[in-house]
């Protein structure tokens, strides 16, 4: 990884991690409210599950640095990178 794209792989990673939780949330937030005779539907329930795994996932605290300062910015995206590819 030692061709200069380093940084670019660091910051499109993190676009996509950043772009998932958001999803996730979207999800976790969303609260449909079926008819009675819909809420056994498989669509519903399907969307009930959805809703519960996002909640699940959103729970559980990735382990994030903080950023000591933008100037080592460019060390703590290696960091975020490397941890990344080991998930």
């Amino acid at each position: 990884m030692e061709d200069g794209y380093n940084e670019a792989r660091a910051l499109r990673i993190t676009e996509i991690m950043t772009d998932f939780e958001a999803l996730q949330r979207r999800i976790a937030e969303y609260a449909p409210d079926p008819s009675p005779e819909e809420y056994f539907e498989e669509g519903y329930e399907v969307l009930r599950q959805c809703r519960a795994e996002a909640q699940a996932v959103l729970i559980v605290p990735y382990p994030m640095e903080p950023s000591q300062s933008q100037s080592a910015s460019g060390e703590s995206e290696t960091r975020q990178l490397q941890r990344y590819r080991k998930i």
